[in-house]
């Protein structure tokens, strides 16, 4: 048997002196974990399923903001 954690976050990358946004975006991570008859082991798989979902969104969201900078570098 097995569970899905999913984790969606909303960014904005704001300009602090004129307060415009420049970028703005979802991303989105879907991760799954077993589950078994342990309750300490369901605890461990689903902290380790958040803290991989959290990298995952941590990433998408780095390159989105890379991509920005690289199609808007003057």
């Amino acid at each position: 048997v097995g569970s899905e954690m999913c984790i969606r976050d909303r960014y904005q990358l704001i300009n602090m002196e004129t307060k415009n946004v420049l970028d703005s975006g979802t991303v989105t991570s879907t991760t799954v974990f077993n589950i078994v008859s342990s309750e300490y082991a369901n605890l461990s798989a689903q902290k380790d399923a958040r803290r991989r979902t959290v990298r995952i969104i941590s990433d998408l969201v780095k390159e989105r903001l890379a991509l920005f900078f690289l199609k808007n570098h003057k």
